[in-house]
């Protein structure tokens, strides 16, 4: 699988973004933990991402994972800043 992803010129997230430095775990249940869910984004995703995290159990063996983005060309008019944009 990381030869295919690096084949592909991708970049894996998780563990590699502010938020989830360690690489947290994303699935959870009674017969043990891992990590089975990845963020994958070209480069432009990549210089783009501000930060991903693995947020709390739901209603599922796997954890949430939210994506800090900066939204491409979008500017707080009042602010003069760029807004940022969280994908789920």
């Amino acid at each position: 699988m990381m030869r295919m992803i690096k084949d592909r010129g991708l970049h894996i997230l998780n563990g590699n973004k502010r938020g989830d430095e360690e690489g947290e775990l994303t699935y959870v249940d009674k017969k043990g933990l891992s990590v089975i869910d990845y963020v994958l984004t070209n480069s432009k995703g990549w210089n783009r991402t501000e930060k991903l995290q693995i947020g709390d159990r739901m209603d599922s063996d796997h954890l949430p994972l939210t994506v800090g983005v900066m939204a491409e060309g979008a500017v707080d008019s009042e602010e003069g800043q760029l807004k940022k944009e969280v994908i789920n």
